[in-house]
C-alpha cells in the first residue's frame, strides 16, 4: 500500500505541474475608464510562477495605474533559496486548493483572473463563473487572432467559447527509441488507429522476438495509465456534466490496465532513463529535445494508443491556462494584462516553457535551435538535412495538434483512489466503477 501511495503521489504532483451574471466588453470598458485611482487586479494560483510575476512588474510598469496581485494558495518551502526545488505538496493541500478556489468562484468572491491547473473548468463554465474570451478577442480591433495557434484554442473551447487561455502547450504522444527492433519483428503500427489490445498485442510480440527481459514502456504505473486513459476519453466519461464510469467503456478501461501488468506485459519501474524501454510517454515538451530526438536515426514520434481506435489527432496538454471571473469588476484591465501575457515579449520569454501559442514565437523556439546545434556540433550534409526533415516535422506537428488532454483533478483523484481496491483484488470492476460514479456524481452536482 505504501507503494500504491507513493505512486499515487507521483502523479498528482505531476498533474499539478485545466453568462449569468457577465458584463459585455463594452459595459466593462465603460466603467474601468470611469474608474479614479489605482486600479487592482488580483490573480489566483496554485503556486509560485515565475512568468506570471514577471509580466506582472512589466505590465505595471507599463501601466502606473494598474496594481496587480498574485494569490499563491498553496504554500510550498523552497529546498534551497534560489527558487529551485519545492518540497512535496500533499495531495490533502491538493484537494484543499481545488475545493477553496472553486467554491471562492461559485460564490463570486474569487480573483480576477484564475490559473485553471487542477481546477474543474467544464463545471465553472457550466455554472456561468467564467467569461468567453472570445467576446474580448473579437472586440479587440488590436489583436489578432490569426496570429496564434488556430487549431491550440479550437481544441481549448467549451463548446462555442473560449473559457480558458492557454498560454502555452507541451505536445505529446509516444516515443520509440528503438525503431529498428520493431522493423526486425516485422511490427508496423498505424498510428492514426492503433489501440491499448493492439500495444498490448505488439508487447508480446516483442517479448517473443526479442526476448521476456525486453521493457515495452518506461514509467508505466496502473494508476497513472488510468488516468491517460481518463483524459483521453474525458468527453465520452463526462457527457454535458453527467458522468459515465458505471460503463462497460470505464470497466474495459480498468480491465485493459490490470490484464497488462497481471500478465507481465508492463512493470511498475520508474526511471529516469527514457532508452531504456522501446516505449516512453511523454512526447516533445519544448523544441531542443524535439529536434534532438528527431535526429537520432532509430526514434520515432507516434500518437498514443487510444482505447477504442478512434483517433482525434495529435495530443496537447496546456502548460498554463488562465481564465478571467464572470464577476470581475476590473474585465477590461483583466484583458488588456491577459493580452499583454500574448504578446511578442511575454511570448518569447525564456521564463515560458514549452511551445509558446504565438505562431510566431514558437516558429523563433524552433528556428533559435536549429542555430545553436548547428554551431555547436557542426553538421555533416547528412546530418543538416536531418536536422531540416526533423524542424519540418515539428513544425507540421504543432499545427496539426487538435486534441487537449482534459481532466478535472478532483475527478482524476477519485478514480485513482478507488481503482486500487479493484488493481489489489479486493473489489471488483463493477464495484468500484459504481462507486466512482457515485462520488463523481455527487461532486459535480455541488
Amino acid at each position: 500500500m505504501k507503494k500504491k501511495a507513493l505512486f499515487l503521489m507521483v502523479t498528482i504532483l505531476l498533474l499539478l505541474s485545466a453568462c449569468g451574471g457577465n458584463a459585455t466588453p463594452s459595459e466593462q470598458k465603460e466603467s474601468a475608464s470611469n474608474a479614479k485611482g489605482q486600479v487592482d487586479i488580483n490573480i489566483s494560483v496554485s503556486r509560485k510562477n515565475p512568468f506570471l510575476e514577471s509580466a506582472a512588474r512589466k505590465f505595471e510598469e507599463q501601466h502606473p495605474n494598474i496594481k496587480i496581485h498574485i494569490k499563491e494558495n498553496v504554500a510550498v518551502t523552497e529546498v534551497n533559496g534560489n527558487g529551485g526545488m519545492t518540497a512535496a505538496v500533499s495531495a490533502l493541500d491538493v484537494e484543499k486548493y481545488i475545493q477553496t478556489v472553486t467554491t471562492e468562484i461559485l460564490a463570486g468572491k474569487a480573483s480576477d483572473i484564475i490559473l485553471m491547473d487542477s481546477l474543474p473548468q467544464d463545471k465553472l463554465v457550466q455554472k456561468n463563473a467564467l467569461v468567453n474570451l472570445y467576446d474580448w478577442m473579437d472586440k479587440d480591433e488590436s489583436f489578432k487572432k490569426s496570429d496564434y495557434y488556430d487549431n491550440i484554442m479550437t481544441a481549448a473551447q467549451n463548446e462555442d467559447g473560449l473559457y480558458g487561455l492557454p498560454l502555452n502547450f507541451y505536445l505529446e504522444g509516444m516515443l520509440s527509441g528503438n525503431a529498428k527492433l520493431l522493423k526486425e519483428a516485422n511490427i508496423t503500427i498505424d498510428d492514426e488507429h492503433w489501440t491499448w489490445n493492439q500495444f498490448k498485442d505488439i508487447a508480446k510480440q516483442l517479448k517473443e522476438s526479442a526476448g521476456e527481459d525486453v521493457k515495452v514502456l518506461n514509467n508505466a504505473f496502473p494508476g497513472t495509465l488510468l488516468v491517460d486513459f481518463i483524459e483521453a476519453n474525458y468527453a465520452q466519461l463526462i457527457n454535458n456534466g453527467q458522468p459515465n464510469f458505471d460503463s462497460d467503456m470505464f470497466r474495459g478501461m480498468m480491465e485493459q490496465v490490470k490484464s497488462m501488468f497481471d500478465e507481465g506485459i508492463l512493470t511498475e519501474e520508474f526511471t529516469y532513463d527514457q532508452d531504456t524501454a522501446l516505449f516512453s510517454q511523454g512526447g516533445f515538451t519544448e523544441p531542443g529535445t524535439a529536434v534532438n530526438d528527431l535526429l537520432r536515426e532509430d526514434t520515432v514520434f507516434y500518437k498514443k494508443p487510444t482505447y477504442d481506435g478512434q483517433s482525434n489527432g495529435l495530443s496537447y496538454r496546456s502548460g498554463m491556462t488562465l481564465a478571467m471571473n464572470s464577476k470581475s469588476k476590473v474585465q477590461q484591465e483583466s484583458w488588456e494584462f491577459l493580452k499583454f501575457l500574448l504578446s511578442d515579449e511575454m511570448q518569447s520569454s525564456s521564463e515560458l516553457a514549452g511551445y509558446p501559442i504565438l505562431q510566431a514565437q514558437a516558429e523563433a523556439k524552433l528556428e533559435n535551435t536549429r542555430k545553436s546545434m548547428e554551431e555547436g556540433q557542426g553538421f555533416s550534409e547528412a546530418e543538416t538535412k536531418r536536422l531540416e526533415e526533423g524542424m519540418k516535422q515539428v513544425k507540421q506537428m504543432l499545427e496539426q495538434a487538435g486534441t487537449k488532454v482534459d481532466s478535472d483533478m478532483k475527478i482524476i483523484m477519485t478514480a485513482m483512489m478507488e481503482f486500487n481496491a479493484f488493481m489489489s483484488g479486493q473489489k471488483s470492476a463493477e464495484d468500484v466503477s459504481k462507486l466512482i460514479q457515485n462520488k463523481v456524481n455527487t461532486y459535480l452536482n455541488e
